[in-house]
């Protein structure tokens, strides 16, 4: 049971800092007996855990100062993916600034692999806290860095969605920009969008959308199965969005080779010959291109 162990009484945030830092990039964990098959942050939550209220900030206080002290080439990446791990845990919100910083400050280096992966970690804690004050602001920040990492820029973006979900529009240019750097292309998105934003607020403001990036988000969701979102193909290059509920949600997105005012006009004889009871004909009607 994790519950016997503690720290010492006597432990400073600064003695946790260091605890931290040692015991993550490889160090003795100066816990003896603590079970090697726990992995790391959960072990330090069971401590956290039963400790006194007072004690747990100084918990929570030494882990955020262990993550302004990490520098990856002291401690390692698998160091700093702990340390996210243990902030999100612990709900250590006040930590929203240090992670952000250790995002750009990242971001200047050379990437690899390992770095993608911890400040995927990173980025998903941040994910946790929103829309806590600092998180939106912290994740622009990386999502428009100059030197922002493609791989990342997905979570980044959702992230972004998730705080403000009426301005996804205003990051979709950056998104779909840094998106085309990347071999896979985050073809897999929609789940996640679809998590961050609901149907009524994606259709809503996917007005905003220029055409070119209407059409990129369409074909990330046709990807998505979902029961609160529908896409359907018209024969004639219509491409309709549309939500079951509320009834009234639907959008017209016309292919770019297709001239959209007819099909504009078409929809709009449609929507106001049917009754709001009978949008699923509407559906059809416009798929089957009559």
């Amino acid at each position: 049971m994790l519950s016997k162990y503690s720290l010492n009484p006597q432990w400073t945030e600064d003695d946790v800092r260091r605890w931290l830092l040692t015991w993550f990039s490889g160090g003795v964990c100066e816990l003896p007996g603590l079970p090697s098959q726990v992995a790391q942050p959960v072990a330090v939550q069971a401590i956290f855990d039963a400790e006194q209220p007072e004690r747990r900030e100084v918990i929570k206080r030494g882990t955020i100062l262990a993550l302004q002290d990490w520098r990856a080439r002291a401690h390692g990446f698998e160091a700093v993916s702990n340390l996210a791990r243990i902030v999100a845990l612990l709900r250590a919100s006040s930590a929203v600034g240090v992670l952000g910083s250790i995002i750009e400050r990242e971001f200047d280096q050379d990437w690899s692999e390992a770095q993608s992966r911890a400040l995927s970690a990173v980025i998903a804690t941040l994910h946790g806290f929103a829309p806590a004050l600092g998180v939106e602001p912290a994740l622009r920040r990386a999502f428009y860095h100059q030197r922002c990492d493609p791989r990342l820029s997905a979570q980044l973006f959702i992230g972004l969605a998730r705080c403000n979900p009426d301005d996804y529009p205003l990051h979709a240019a950056r998104f779909l920009t840094l998106r085309e750097r990347v071999a896979s292309r985050f073809m897999h998105i929609g789940p996640a969008l679809l998590r961050a934003i609901t149907p009524a607020t994606l259709i809503e403001r996917f007005s905003s959308l220029s055409t070119d990036e209407q059409h990129a988000f369409v074909d990330l969701l046709s990807n998505t199965p979902s029961s609160a979102l529908n896409i359907t193909v018209s024969q004639k290059g219509v491409r309709l969005v549309w939500a079951p509920q509320p009834k009234w949600q639907v959008l017209l997105a016309p292919h770019p080779t297709a001239p959209t005012a007819p099909y504009a006009q078409q929809y709009q004889r449609l929507m106001e010959s049917l009754p709001q009871a009978n949008i699923n004909d509407v559906v059809r009607q416009m798929a089957s291109g009559h």
